[in-house]
């Protein structure tokens, strides 16, 4: 059986689920075997005031077959990117906040970028939507 720090599971039928809400560790256990992977990464704020843009989703990888292969004597870091922070809606200009990036061993995706501001005067390409893993608006 599969150790877990920061996971729970999931049994079907025919696949056991390891899902992963807060960083932690995964290892296999006595087994080494191959699996699945979809990584998701924290999404995107929206952009500050009346009118600015949304946030970007967070961007995702994920395998189509038991392609990764898990070795029984490593233990593989988890990240779970966070959602960004939330703006204060203060400043008409002011861009949202990219979220952050999610890991599974060496598979990277990309967090959302922040949402542009509400600008459309002097200067306004620097209040555009952040870019990431799906860009912000």
């Amino acid at each position: 059986m599969s150790r877990l720090i920061g996971a729970q599971y999931t049994v079907t039928a025919s696949r056991l689920i390891t899902t992963f809400t807060s960083s932690g560790t995964f290892s296999s256990g006595a087994k080494s075997t191959a699996a699945k992977y979809l990584v998701v990464a924290g999404g995107g704020s929206g952009g500050g005031f009346h009118y600015a843009g949304g946030g970007g989703a967070g961007g995702f990888r994920t395998s189509t077959d038991d392609s990764f292969p898990i070795d029984a004597s490593t233990d593989y870091p988890i990240t779970v990117g966070a959602g960004g922070a939330g703006l204060s809606g203060s400043s008409p200009a002011e861009r949202g906040n990219s979220g952050s990036n999610s890991v599974f061993s060496s598979i990277t995706s990309a967090g959302g970028g922040g949402g542009g501001g509400n600008w459309m005067g002097a200067g306004a390409d620097e209040y555009l939507g952040r870019t990431g893993g799906s860009g912000g608006g």
